[in-house]
């Protein structure tokens, strides 16, 4: 038997998960045809999808991760430019496999 856990937005009905999908698009949309940013665009986006579907399945713990690891890749691609996209990138992946297995 599982133990119930206490998630984010565990009770929140899936008419907002349409809503999460539309922010982000729309970000999506203003990156790319206004500030001429398709990469920001992109990851700001990830960013929303990925936040929302943790905090809808995961607990608090596990969306402040994935939040923080986030950052990550933000502070490394404002601070490394283009290249620290990826940098950022693989170092976030390798921490959420640690926090995973561990």
């Amino acid at each position: 038997m599982r133990a119930a856990r206490k998630t984010p937005f565990g009770e929140v009905p899936d008419l907002y998960d349409g809503i999460a999908g539309l922010a982000a698009l729309l970000v999506l949309a203003w990156a790319i045809l206004y500030a001429m940013q398709p990469v920001l665009g992109v990851l700001v986006a990830l960013t929303i999808l990925s936040v929302y579907a943790v905090a809808r399945t995961g607990d608090y713990e596990h969306t402040t991760v994935v939040a923080g690891l986030w950052l990550l890749v933000f502070a490394s691609l404002f601070s490394l430019g283009f290249p620290g996209v990826f940098l950022g990138g693989i170092l976030a992946l390798i921490a959420y496999g640690l926090y995973r297995t561990l």
